[in-house]
């Protein structure tokens, strides 16, 4: 990724990422390192060559990594936040300390940007599809789909006007 090195140390045994984001092997899945983590090479290698590695662990000197990546899968704004300030106070140790946190920030800023997203642009697909599947129920006379749909809708706070134009829909405020 940019603005991120992929070290290997042979000596160690060890793939690791350092720099701003994390490192991406491609292989028959994905996975990513996140900036000051590491992974044993002969895993790597196994996601490299397609082969089944058996338990990926990625390692990493600093204990904020993971704790950021645990309060992220927890969906806990508060761990988030906890693990971004101790990893601020450890960025003063060590260049790989402010390399880690500098990938800390990254992170946490994607996710920003995703949950600053319009919500109704996040959902659209899904509600222009069941629209679509109601509007298609309804040209063949079966209202009571067409009506669970569009009560299916409302239940989860999404507005459904029909017009003479069409079927349009908005996300319900408060």
């Amino acid at each position: 990724d940019e603005h991120t090195a992929a070290t290997i140390d042979f000596g160690e045994n060890l793939v690791g990422a350092t720099g701003v984001g994390g490192v991406t092997l491609r292989g028959a899945t994905d996975v990513v390192l996140p900036t000051g983590s590491s992974l044993p090479i002969n895993e790597a290698l196994g996601v490299l060559g397609g082969s089944a590695a058996t338990e990926i662990s990625i390692g990493t000197d600093r204990a904020t990594v993971p704790d950021l990546e645990a309060a992220i899968s927890q969906r806990d704004p508060d761990a988030v936040l906890a693990a971004v300030l101790d990893g601020e106070a450890e960025s003063r140790e060590s260049e790989d300390a402010r390399s880690a946190f500098r990938g800390m920030l990254v992170r946490v800023v994607d996710l920003v940007e995703v949950g600053l997203a319009d919500p109704r642009e996040q959902i659209s697909g899904f509600v222009e599809l069941l629209l679509e599947l109601r509007a298609s129920a309804r040209e063949s006379g079966d209202y009571t789909t067409a009506d669970m749909i569009r009560n299916e809708l409302v239940a989860r706070g999404i507005e459904v006007q029909d017009t003479p134009g069409g079927t349009d829909w908005d996300l319900r405020s408060g």
